[in-house]
């Protein structure tokens, strides 16, 4: 044969055993161990593994059950994340051979949804308070609410000065507003700057009227301005010039008639204004243009507070002088019947007048009041 070279022992040639090849004969002598005494007094052999196959029995456990412990472990969590923890704890604790090497990541518990955050507290509305709250500033009709205050006392003669047309003329309109209150001023919704100046006369404790325009007799020599109220208007337009007005500023007691002596006169139009009026908690002084306005009995009729002009103090002219002799006349219709409504306008005379009657006047123990401290109230309308 052409492989390994067989050589004879002296043992095989004398006890004529098997021939062993002489190359296979060193590697067995080679790979003996020293012999141990076995209790029979046979020679027994130590069999020892090698440190090589150990390590590689280990890289393949690791090679095989580490890739399956990852797999599963994803697995479970993707599709059973409540017990995904559980799980792979229990797979990892069946494989000893790599319990020491391969720990399973704490998996965080799912988080409780969070809680909608709640809208901060709402302060309840006027119509959320309690019972036992007093009324709320809202109940209380507009006439009292922005009343201005008074000094007069009771059996004092009282004098309401009420000054149309205020607005349009500004440095007339700020003179009048400077002078000692309580007066009553009528802004003109079509003046410009009306919430500045209306400001300013509540600041100086007068108190606010609406100039309405209405229609005049004559209306093709006298414009009563824009939005006037006319005859020839539907009930809708009506409506709405009158929304118009009531929305120009605020703070105001109720409204007087600018001209209107033909306006006030027709019942059916003056009823439509105080429906709207009674809704506004607002009150109505008649300028009382025409003598045969329906103003004052159509407010009665609709409950609404009510008082008319007695005395106009420069309806012919602004002279001082002539101003002072119409007050003469309010103070002696006031001693009479307790109280006494003057309309004037801020022209320069009237204005003179009134800053020097207003400390005189008061002197001789007359009060100067504002046009709500006059109404009267019907209990029931109609």
């Amino acid at each position: 044969m052409t492989g390994d070279k067989v050589t004879t022992s002296r043992a095989a040639k004398t006890t004529g055993k098997r021939k062993i090849p002489a190359r296979k004969l060193a590697t067995r002598k080679a790979a003996k161990k020293p012999a141990g005494r076995c209790p029979r007094g046979g020679a027994m052999r130590a069999k020892r593994r090698s440190p090589r196959r150990d390590r590689s029995w280990l890289a393949l456990a690791g090679l095989g059950f580490g890739p399956l412990a990852i797999v599963t472990l994803a697995a479970l969590t993707l599709s059973w994340p409540d017990g995904a923890v559980q799980v792979a704890e229990r797979q990892v604790a069946t494989m000893p051979s790599v319990k020491t090497e391969l720990q399973p990541q704490a998996v965080p518990a799912t988080p409780a949804p969070a809680k909608a955050a709640e809208p901060p507290p709402v302060a309840p509305t006027a119509e959320q308070q309690t019972v036992d709250l007093p009324p709320p500033a809202a109940e209380t009709p507009a006439w009292r609410r922005f009343a201005a205050s008074h000094e007069a006392k009771p059996g004092q003669p009282r004098i309401a000065v009420v000054l149309d047309d205020i607005g349009p003329g500004k440095t007339r309109s700020r003179n009048a507003i400077q002078l000692p209150s309580p007066l009553t001023l009528a802004f003109l919704p079509y003046a410009g700057d009306l919430v500045s100046m209306t400001r300013q006369a509540r600041a100086q404790g007068h108190e606010l009227l609406v100039h309405i325009p209405m229609e005049p007799k004559d209306l093709a020599h006298n414009d009563p301005g824009k939005n006037a109220l006319l005859l020839s208007l539907s009930d809708a337009n009506l409506r709405q010039r009158l929304e118009w007005a009531l929305d120009r500023f605020s703070g105001y007691v109720g409204i007087n008639n600018h001209m209107g002596s033909a306006f006030t006169a027709n019942r059916k139009n003056m009823d439509l204004v105080m429906e709207r009026l009674g809704e506004r908690g607002a009150l109505f002084l008649d300028s009382l243009t025409n003598a045969a306005s329906q103003g004052e009995a159509a407010a009665r009729a609709a409950g609404i507070p009510t008082i008319s002009r007695d005395i106009f103090l420069d309806h012919y002219g602004d002279d001082p002088g002539m101003v002072l002799q119409q007050l003469a006349k309010a103070e002696a219709l006031a001693e009479r019947q307790g109280h006494a409504v003057a309309i004037g306008h801020p022209y320069d005379g009237t204005l003179t007048a009134l800053e020097l009657w207003i400390p005189d006047a008061r002197a001789r123990g007359f009060a100067l009041v504002p046009i709500s401290a006059l109404v009267e109230e019907p209990a029931t309308p109609g």
